[in-house]
């Protein structure tokens, strides 16, 4: 199973934070300072999703440069990407 998480247009369009890669913000969960790190879409260099680690773990921070941490999600839960069915 795939867990997943999704955030509507409308959702996001209130976020008041944006966000870069390498830009850090004070982690509510540990107490310290995290770099947003980008991804990278068909080899290029990409602000769409960006992730930070914190314990250990890679965690989701932004969506299209707003920040989502400690946002609830519009939707979420698991999939079954499992192609045998």
């Amino acid at each position: 199973m795939t867990r997943y998480i999704g955030f509507s247009n409308d959702d996001l369009g209130k976020i008041q934070i944006v966000v870069h890669a390498g830009d850090t913000f004070l982690c509510q969960k540990c107490g310290k300072l995290h770099e947003l790190l980008g991804g990278t879409v068909n080899g290029e260099p990409s602000e769409l999703l960006l992730f930070y680690t914190c314990e250990d773990s890679m965690r989701l921070g932004a969506v299209d440069n707003k920040l989502v941490i400690d946002i609830k999600p519009t939707t979420s839960g698991e999939v079954d990407l499992d192609d045998d069915d």
